[in-house]
C-alpha cells in the first residue's frame, strides 16, 4: 500500500511527523485489527506491508490517513487535502512477493539516493527484521 502526498509535496516535513504516524499506526492496529509486515516513511509518500483482518483496508487507511491528515494540518495551519487521491494498494497472495515487495520497501531510501545502505535510514521497519526486535511489526521469517 502507497499514500503520496498531494502534489508530490511533503507530508512528513519533521521527524516528529514521523514519529506521530508511527505512533498512530502502532495505536490503531488493536481497534483496527490488522498486521503490519514493513513500512518506510519518506517524505512525500509512505508504503505499509498490511494484512487486514475483520475491517476492509479502506476503513484502515481512511482512518489511518484521515487522523494524520488533521493533525498535519492542524500543525501547519493550512487546509485542504495532504494526499493525493486515494492510496493504493496491491494484492500480495505468495510469500515469495511478500517477500519482494518487502524489500521493495526498505530499499526506497536507497534507491531515492538518501542514504547508501538499508539500515541506515531510521524512519523503516528494516530494524525490526535486521535486530529481531518484537514490536509492532509481525516479521516474515
Amino acid at each position: 500500500m502507497i499514500a503520496r502526498g498531494n502534489n508530490k509535496k511533503y507530508i512528513f516535513k519533521e521527524s516528529i511527523d514521523k514519529g506521530y504516524f508511527i505512533k498512530q499506526l502502532k495505536e490503531s492496529i488493536e481497534g483496527m485489527n490488522y498486521r503490519i509486515f514493513g513500512y518506510i516513511l519518506m517524505d512525500n509518500h509512505y508504503h505499509i506491508l498490511i494484512q487486514t483482518m475483520d475491517k476492509k483496508l479502506q476503513e484502515i487507511m481512511h482512518q489511518i490517513n484521515n487522523k494524520y491528515s488533521k493533525y498535519f494540518n492542524a500543525k501547519y495551519k493550512r487546509v485542504g487535502h495532504v494526499f493525493q487521491g486515494r492510496y493504493k494498494a496491491i494484492l500480495v497472495q505468495d510469500e515469495r512477493y511478500l517477500i519482494w515487495v518487502l524489500r521493495y520497501i526498505h530499499q526506497n531510501p536507497v534507491q531515492a539516493g538518501i542514504c547508501q545502505t538499508v539500515s541506515e535510514y531510521k524512519w523503516s521497519s528494516d530494524i525490526f527484521y535486521r535486530r529481531g526486535i518484537k514490536g509492532f511489526v509481525n516479521v516474515v521469517n
